[in-house]
């Protein structure tokens, strides 16, 4: 099973890849959710930060590069008897 490491910073997104999580289990994607809320807000992580400060964002020290994203960008389909998408 592939692993995405994600950066939720600290916000609304980490409550939504929690609830879907389980359905990208099933379809070999595991995620491992990371500044999930104990946090402030953006607090040295998320996109901005690591744009604009060109640091990892707090607990990444231990993941290498090419394997991180912001929950913000995620955006995840689930085909079923009626269309429908979840963006996060």
């Amino acid at each position: 099973m592939q692993v995405l490491h994600v950066d939720c910073a600290n916000g609304v997104g980490a409550w939504k890849l929690k609830a879907i999580a389980p359905l990208l289990a099933e379809a070999g994607l595991a995620l491992d959710l990371r500044n999930t809320g104990e946090g402030v807000l953006n607090g040295a992580c998320g996109s901005d930060f690591l744009q604009k400060d060109k640091q990892l964002p707090q607990s990444f020290e231990d993941i290498t590069a090419g394997t991180r994203c912001d929950a913000r960008e995620v955006v995840v389909g689930k085909a079923s008897g009626n269309a429908r998408s979840d963006s996060v």
